[in-house]
């Protein structure tokens, strides 16, 4: 019965996290099969992007194709430290190859990620393998060469059709001027910035999925966040006792094991000059699980970040239904009146 019942709650979980996937080697080999994520880990990428690194979470489902390119291949002496400790080293005899890759991902939406993977390993079916590993780095055995090497230098998700990117856009008006609005994706905890011009903002080239949004004007901060501000007593221990660098925190609201919090410090230094009377703020999603009786920190996301200078005028925190879950596909923009909105004040950010 312990069989059956496993079985059956592991069917739907491969399914949805498995794909059919066409395999390319580099010795010219393919194979077929389907293909899965081990663990519970993400794909994640690290971008670079103005020589600072970013990092993206993707999943399976979002990717048409994933190239592995050669970015550097070097013969490599083997070495040993000369003693315990030090940084001295002793050379050996023979050499090894050493191979480094970027990665090219093609999403569903048509955009093109490139950057380093964090090794991954897949579970694969078909083809006579049952493991298949995409590492940032292949080391090679002692007197191996370069060409005795075989990786994987593509895979591709035939049943993964391409489709338009979806687009999230909206107005505001009665709240003050809008300084700034981004977008937390709920399925791959990433956190999307929108092109602002005047009252309207725009986010675009969407994966599939739901969106949170979040609205900052120069006094009003706009939340799409939904819930209860009645928590746990197991959560409000976990919470408080959580590793952290800001001295006053918040918990606001609580939507299933998502809260929504709020974090100060009142001390913060700009342009290597202390600011007087100023402070930083954040505004955050911690993402939780619950195991029996026991609440455990996962993830969080940071929409909104804020370095308040002495003088700066607080914000009032309101959520808005409006803004919360909203799908990529959205057929027609967002209006967003303080007049006519329904909205709700949950405190001041001072």
């Amino acid at each position: 019965m312990l069989k059956l019942l496993f079985f059956l709650l592991s069917v739907p979980l491969f399914a949805a996290t498995s794909a059919d996937a066409v395999i390319t080697f580099s010795d010219g080999s393919t194979v077929s099969g389907r293909l899965s994520l081990m663990g519970s880990r993400p794909i994640t990428i690290h971008l670079q992007k103005d020589k600072r690194a970013r990092e993206r979470k993707i999943e399976l489902s979002d990717i048409v194709l994933l190239t592995q390119k050669l970015e550097k291949a070097t013969m490599e002496r083997p070495w040993m430290y000369r003693e315990s400790g030090k940084t001295d080293k002793v050379y050996l005899d023979g050499s090894y190859p050493l191979l480094q890759f970027e990665t090219e991902l093609l999403l569903i939406s048509g955009e093109v990620l490139r950057g380093h993977l964090i090794s991954i390993p897949f579970r694969f079916r078909g083809g006579g393998r049952s493991k298949l590993f995409l590492n940032r780095q292949i080391k090679g055995k002692n007197g191996q060469k370069i060409e005795d090497l075989t990786y994987v230098v593509k895979v591709s998700f035939p049943r993964h059709i391409p489709r338009s990117a979806g687009t999230i856009s909206g107005t505001l008006s009665g709240f003050g001027a809008l300084r700034e609005a981004a977008a937390v994706d709920r399925l791959r905890h990433v956190v999307l910035n929108a092109e602002i011009q005047g009252d309207r903002f725009r986010f675009s080239n969407l994966l599939p999925g739901k969106y949170d949004l979040f609205l900052r004007t120069e006094n009003a901060v706009l939340a799409g966040f939904s819930g209860t501000d009645r928590f746990p007593e197991v959560l409000e221990k976990n919470f408080r006792l959580a590793d952290d660098f800001f001295p006053q925190r918040h918990l606001l609201l609580l939507d299933g094991t998502r809260t929504l919090v709020y974090k100060r410090r009142s001390d913060f230094h700009a342009a290597e000059k202390h600011v007087r009377g100023g402070f930083l703020w954040h505004l955050e999603i911690w993402n939780w699980h619950v195991a029996g009786n026991e609440w455990k920190l996962d993830s969080r996301d940071l929409p909104l970040r804020h370095m308040q200078q002495g003088g700066e005028s607080n914000c009032s925190l309101y959520r808005i239904p409006l803004l919360n879950g909203v799908s990529s596909d959205a057929s027609a923009p967002l209006t967003i009146r303080k007049e006519t909105s329904d909205h709700e004040f949950i405190r001041i950010l001072d």
